[in-house]
C-alpha cells in the first residue's frame, strides 16, 4: 500500500471511530489510528488499528491491537519457553482476540489482536473489538505480572 492509500484508510477508520463516540488521533509514525479504551476497575489500555495491506474482495483488512508486554529486541529475547506456551494457552481463553507478537524498529510486543474487514466496519463492531482486544491485553498484564503499563 502506498503511504496516500494507509492514510486514507486511517481517515475512513478515524470516521467509523467518531460514529462510535472513540476520541482518537491518526499517529503518522506509527501509521495507525491510536486511542485509549477504559475498562472496568479503573484500568486503562491503549489501542490501535491499522491497515494490514491485504484485501478480502474489495475490502481492506484491518488489524485492532493492543500492547501488553515489552521485549527485548531478538527472536525470543525476553520470552522464555514456558511463557511462550502459556501465551499458546491463553489464546484458547480470550474471546475476539488472540495473543501474538509483533515486531518494530525499536521494540518487539507482545500483544492482542483481531482483525476485521474495514467496508463491513460498523461503529458497534469497532467498539466491541476495540474493548475485546483490551480486555485481553489487559488480562495478559494482570496474569503476568506486567501492572497497567498500557
Amino acid at each position: 500500500m502506498s503511504v496516500r492509500e494507509i492514510l486514507d484508510c486511517l481517515e475512513r477508520i478515524k470516521d467509523v471511530a467518531a460514529l462510535a463516540a472513540i476520541d482518537g488521533e491518526i499517529d503518522d509514525e506509527r501509521m495507525s489510528f491510536v486511542t485509549g479504551f477504559q475498562l472496568p476497575e479503573n484500568r486503562r489500555q491503549v489501542a490501535y488499528i491499522r491497515p494490514v495491506g491485504h484485501q478480502v474482495e474489495d475490502s481492506e483488512v484491518i488489524r485492532f491491537f493492543s500492547p501488553c508486554r515489552v521485549l527485548k529486541k531478538g527472536l525470543w529475547s525476553g520470552l522464555s519457553k514456558d511463557e511462550a506456551i502459556k501465551l499458546l494457552k491463553m489464546n484458547e481463553g480470550v474471546y475476539m482476540a488472540r495473543f501474538g507478537l509483533m515486531s518494530f524498529d525499536k521494540q518487539d510486543l507482545v500483544v492482542a489482536s483481531a482483525d476485521y474487514l474495514l467496508n463491513t466496519l460498523d461503529p458497534e463492531e469497532l467498539r466491541a473489538g476495540l474493548f475485546f482486544v483490551c480486555l485481553a491485553a489487559d488480562g495478559y498484564e494482570r496474569q503476568c505480572g506486567g501492572g497497567d503499563n498500557f
